[in-house]
């Protein structure tokens, strides 16, 4: 009488023991691979980096301006280089962000046609 009782105990517990090693397998996995292809798909380490640098250049800026006397703060050359200062930070974090999309099919035209040539 001993026999089938056993056999499902050793069925459930073989069933139990994959179960087990699946699961933990699967979580290692995601854990692991769910925050890096996310931080690589939202490319945030670029992210990161280029406001860091914005950030500095937006200290200099500030330095800069805060030494200008009230007259100086008024003429078109100051305010274009504030200006443009600005613009460039978040001109530069748009095309990083936009990784390859910045470049353009004319660079892969170009690739191409080097391919062609040799």
């Amino acid at each position: 009488m001993c026999g089938p009782p056993q056999r499902l105990d050793n069925q459930l517990f073989l069933f139990m023991l994959m179960i087990g090693v699946a699961t933990s397998t699967l979580s290692t996995f995601y854990a692991y691979w769910k925050p890096h292809s996310y931080i690589d798909y939202y490319q945030l380490r670029t992210e990161r980096d280029t406001r860091n640098n914005s950030l500095g250049d937006f200290q200099n800026l500030l330095t800069w301006w805060d030494s200008l006397s009230i007259i100086d703060k008024r003429t078109r050359k100051a305010k274009e280089k504030a200006l443009s200062s600005v613009e460039n930070g978040v001109l530069l974090l748009h095309e990083r962000m936009a990784g390859a999309a910045a470049v353009g099919p004319d660079v892969e035209e170009e690739e191409h046609g080097d391919d062609d040539d040799k």
